[in-house]
C-alpha cells in the first residue's frame, strides 16, 4: 500500500510541476494563487495512513 501510494504522489508531481509556470495563465489568476494549486493538489493525495 505504501509503495502504491509513493507512486501516486510521484506521478501527481511528475504531471503537476511542469505546468506551475503555466498554471497562472491557465487558471486566469496570479502567481501566488497558482501556487496554491499545487499546494491543494499535493495534500488531496497525500496518503494519510502513513
Amino acid at each position: 500500500m505504501l509503495v502504491f501510494a509513493g507512486s501516486i504522489v510521484a506521478l501527481v508531481q511528475t504531471l503537476v510541476l511542469p505546468l506551475v509556470g503555466d498554471l497562472p495563465r491557465l487558471l486566469h489568476t496570479t502567481t501566488s494563487n497558482a501556487s496554491w494549486v499545487v499546494t491543494a493538489l499535493l495534500l488531496a493525495v497525500r496518503p494519510w495512513r502513513w
